[in-house]
């Protein structure tokens, strides 16, 4: 990006420190900093705008940041939407905003307004704190996000909200606040809202038996909303359920990149078994049932998200001198493998981890 770009508001130059920079580009919108006011003027470098045409995505997001606002804190664990408003960009010329794809500059768009965090997501601050090899510190932090993530989730969780889209970069580090930071709500729901097939087509409103982050029931949940119709009345067919779990199974890069052959057999031969409860039901009752899990969705993504962590980070070259990395993988995986009436959540594993992080901590003294 240029440092020497200059933004013109209705003619007038302003100065270079408070340009416009495009800093991330979406499927849903642009991010740029400063923040867009409501007047179309440039903001204050401490905020950004999520600038992006209305659609239900964007309406969801706002909705969902009403939520995360009434829970005490929330800024040590989120950077939801401040305010939203219609602005015009007709009268900025500025190369920044020419990098937005979608934006055409005679069009209606809306800014959605979020404090900045900063620019160093999840895997850029361990990277950062690794240096050449794993330390006793660097556990201590990975140990600390770790924790503090499963905190949010279950905040999330008494706001009867999934946020859905948890992966390294929706979290960014908070150099001021020293912690982990969730964002970005354009695919998170309300699970009471979840009422209606319109409601649960909007939520699942891809079928997404390819994407690492999602869940089985995610992926079995999303074909009934994308493939099967209107009459949900009707018997789910075997056929059906073993077409997503070989979907799920054979698509998913989880199974390809970091499960191992023998886990994945096993995990396909357990899920087909689970799945048989499942032929004289609806595809209604289906749907129903396996909301029944939703909060343990995300904690499904965040133990996705920090097993990529570990083997993007080599930690697993390093189980000779650090054990407990086994461990921790092992838990990891104990989520993402078991079937969805088993698999803990949140709470229960922050208990489990504790014990790994004591059991860590003793050895690390007995060292000393």
């Amino acid at each position: 990006m240029s440092d020497t770009s200059i933004l013109l508001h209705g003619g007038v130059n302003i100065s270079n420190a408070t340009k416009i920079k495009l800093l991330n580009q979406g499927t849903f919108g642009c991010v740029f900093r400063p923040n867009i006011g409501c007047d179309s003027k440039v903001g204050d470098k401490n905020f950004i705008s999520k600038v992006q045409r209305k659609k239900s995505v964007s309406n969801r997001e706002t909705q969902i940041s009403e939520k995360i606002k009434k829970i005490k804190h929330y800024n040590d664990y989120f950077a939801p939407i401040l305010n939203t408003c219609k602005i015009s960009l007709a009268k900025i010329s500025e190369n920044e905003i020419k990098k937005c794809d979608f934006i055409k500059k005679k069009a209606p768009m809306f800014a959605n307004k979020m404090r900045y965090v900063g620019n160093k997501t999840l895997m850029e601050y361990l990277e950062s704190i690794l240096e050449e090899k794993p330390s006793i510190k660097f556990f201590s932090k990975f140990f600390d996000c770790y924790l503090h993530l499963l905190t949010a989730i279950q905040l999330l969780i008494k706001q009867n909200i999934v946020h859905n889209d948890i992966k390294e970069n929706n979290i960014l580090y908070d150099d001021k606040r020293h912690c982990p930071i969730l964002i970005d709500y354009g695919l998170s729901y309300d699970t009471t809202t979840l009422t209606t097939s319109n409601s649960l087509e909007s939520a699942f409103y891809v079928y997404g038996y390819d994407y690492v982050y999602w869940s089985f029931e995610t992926a079995m949940i999303s074909f009934i909303t994308n493939k099967v119709g209107v009459n949900w009345n009707e018997k789910i067919s075997e056929d059906i359920i073993q077409q997503v779990v070989q979907d799920f199974i054979g698509h998913n890069p989880i199974f390809q990149e970091i499960i191992d052959k023998d886990e994945t057999k096993d995990f396909e031969h357990s899920l087909t078994n689970y799945m048989k409860s499942f032929h004289d039901k609806t595809y209604q009752e289906t749907i129903e049932e396996l909301l029944r899990y939703a909060p343990t969705y995300d904690n499904y993504a965040l133990a996705i998200t920090f097993l990529y962590c570990i083997y993007d980070l080599k930690l697993h070259k390093h189980i000779e001198n650090f054990p407990h990395i086994s461990h921790m993988i092992h838990f990891y995986k104990s989520i993402i493998l078991a079937m969805p009436n088993k698999r803990i959540d949140s709470i229960e594993a922050e208990t489990h981890f504790n014990s790994i992080i004591y059991n860590f901590d003793d050895a690390a003294q007995k060292k000393e």
